[in-house]
């Protein structure tokens, strides 16, 4: 499995914002000014077993990082929501370990995309 999806960069970099910004940059850095705090909220979402509000949020950061291209991420977002809404799953190690994936996944793969774009 492919864990960025480098044609989808590359999509987004040959277009601009109307100030003239690389937008994918753009986007990016949209991204890095909210994502720690929203990891911070899966995390607290998962240690108090607020399953609902862990899928919801998992929803919403999977299309955020889908959209950025970034894949792993976005597939374990997508296991933790499937997980709770379509198999109704309530395991709090099983989601702890699936918040720690996506905490690392997010951090690695923002390193990357910086040091590559």
């Amino acid at each position: 499995m492919e864990r960025i999806d480098w044609e989808v960069i590359k999509n987004y970099k040959a277009l601009t914002t109307k100030s003239g910004e690389n937008l994918y940059m753009s986007l990016l850095e949209r991204f890095k000014t909210n994502i720690f705090d929203e990891l911070k909220s899966l995390k607290e979402f998962q240690e108090t077993e607020s399953y609902d509000e862990l899928a919801r949020l998992s929803h919403k950061l999977k299309s955020s990082t889908g959209n950025l291209g970034m894949l792993s991420a976005s597939e374990t977002l997508n296991e933790i929501e499937e997980s709770i809404t379509v198999h109704k799953k309530q395991d709090f190690s099983y989601f702890q370990g699936l918040v720690l994936r996506v905490e690392t996944e997010v951090n690695l793969l923002l390193q990357e995309i910086s040091e590559k774009v």
